[in-house]
């Protein structure tokens, strides 16, 4: 579980930087306080909705990813089902395939769901 969260971040971390590296030419205004608006492509505003999507639902991830090394639950296989779907996502958001960056959204998400199910499962005492 732990290699897997640690993909998780480097996921975020290239996401979060991926505007930088579509936009070289424009280092200057990364450098800079930001002033000034500048037009980014579309490419760069979708890679930035994408990330900005990440940010939304990793904390969600991480609590989980955690909970599970916690109380020794093993989720990767929805763990490592989630990585590969948030990475097509960002893949489709990227490349503006709509219908395969909904169907990976919603697989990520029933992937958390889960995760989720299966700690709270695990916590039930029997009857």
């Amino acid at each position: 579980m732990l290699t897997i969260i640690i993909f998780a971040s480097i996921l975020l971390i290239i996401q979060l930087m991926m505007p930088l590296f579509l936009n070289m030419n424009k280092l200057m205004y990364f450098a800079s306080n930001r002033t000034e608006e500048i037009v980014f492509s579309e490419l760069t505003q979708r890679v930035q909705r994408a990330a900005n999507n990440l940010t939304e639902t990793i904390p969600i991830f991480m609590t989980l990813a955690v909970l599970s090394i916690v109380y020794e639950v093993d989720n990767t296989t929805p763990a490592l089902c989630w990585l590969i779907f948030r990475s097509m996502h960002l893949v489709s958001y990227a490349f503006g395939v709509g219908i395969a960056r909904s169907a990976s959204f919603l697989a990520s998400i029933i992937c958390l769901s889960l995760m989720a199910e299966k700690l709270y499962v695990s916590q039930i005492a029997p009857i």
